[in-house]
């Protein structure tokens, strides 16, 4: 789908000059008619609709926030849309909540849902093919308030509310380490998504601090959920040996390991040690409570909150990374390494 950055590259002209040609928006600074009509020409050659651009201009405030989330049903996020909720709540904002289920396609299309009904704002946790940078550059372009949570176009310099992904993973692999542990293995996420690609770095860089040579057998998976975990696992089976400690990139997909684990009539923690990443409430009512790393989530929430109605009531645009601390819970799932003969 072409933007309106498409449209400003082809014709040269600046984005904010184009929006205002497509929104027919040149009363107070006049518009020459070439130009006029080279943008319209580009639009029609590129097959461009009108798009979020230009129903994001708002026209009066509704004191409504938008909030797009990838699942209601992960734990993780309900816990921040308390969070959000709860200042919402002392500041007069009503929220309106949207799901992209993991996918870019249906994430565009809330967007889109949200301007139309003229959100004051949008906290985003993007969806983990991390495919709509697009949208965000021109809400950018706009200074359409918007913050991201959670995940993050790396490189890109927007408001967002994160949690330090690459030193809590180090933590987590370094206390496996710290147990006797050197053949760990990692169930990852995404490799598109930034989380994904900072607990990975963290992995990685607790093993060279400890000069563990880093083996890509040792590295299975591409998801969230509890059945990646659970096929990760499987895969793990079939290795001539099998790690002692997994490290998981959430704890949806350590739950599916778990499960595994005990399908295949292993112990945890005595054959398997076990982490997590999150620390969701169910981690701590398994058969044997989950280690994990406890993200602030009701905290991060409330923290991206009071950035967006910063950005709204206050004209705050500067963009402002934030980074919230994560912590090491240790459960029994597990364990210092037996020594072995």
């Amino acid at each position: 789908m072409a933007s309106i950055i498409d449209i400003g590259r082809k014709t040269k002209v600046s984005t904010a000059t184009v929006s205002r040609v497509l929104n027919n928006k040149d009363d107070l600074i006049p518009i020459s008619k070439e130009t006029k009509e080279k943008v319209l020409k580009a639009a029609k050659d590129l097959n461009y609709h009108p798009n979020l651009l230009a129903r994001s201009l708002v026209q009066k405030k509704s004191n409504t926030i938008g909030l797009i989330i990838p699942s209601v049903s992960y734990s993780f996020f309900p816990e921040v849309t308390k969070g959000i909720e709860a200042v919402l709540n002392e500041n007069g904002y009503k929220l309106i909540l949207c799901h992209s289920d993991e996918d870019s396609k249906k994430e565009r299309g809330e967007f889109e849902n949200l301007l139309e009904r003229r959100v004051d704002g949008l906290i985003i946790a993007p969806a983990q093919e991390m495919e709509n940078l697009t949208i965000l550059q021109e809400l950018k372009e706009e200074k359409f308030p918007f913050v991201l949570i959670d995940r993050h176009y790396q490189g890109e310099n927007f408001n967002c509310v994160l949690t330090n992904d690459e030193e809590a993973a180090f933590e987590a692999v370094d206390y496996l380490i710290s147990l006797g542990h050197k053949r760990i293995g990692y169930i990852a996420g995404p490799s598109s998504c930034s989380t994904s690609k900072e607990r990975f770095s963290g992995y990685k860089k607790a093993l060279i601090k400890s000069k563990i040579p880093f083996e890509e057998e040792l590295v299975i998976g591409n998801g969230f959920n509890e059945e990646d975990g659970y096929k990760a696992m499987k895969r793990f089976f079939q290795l001539k040996e099998l790690p002692t400690a997994i490290f998981c990139i959430n704890d949806p997909a350590a739950i599916g390991t778990f499960k595994a684990i005990k399908e295949k009539g292993l112990n945890i923690p005595d054959d398997i040690s076990l982490i997590g990443f999150a620390n969701l409430s169910p981690t701590e009512i398994l058969e044997i409570p989950l280690t994990t790393v406890n993200q602030p989530k009701h905290q991060m929430g409330e923290v991206a909150c009071k950035r967006l109605l910063e950005i709204i009531e206050k004209k705050d645009t500067k963009p402002k990374k934030i980074i919230l601390e994560s912590k090491l819970i240790i459960r029994s799932s597990t364990k210092r390494l037996d020594k072995r003969s």
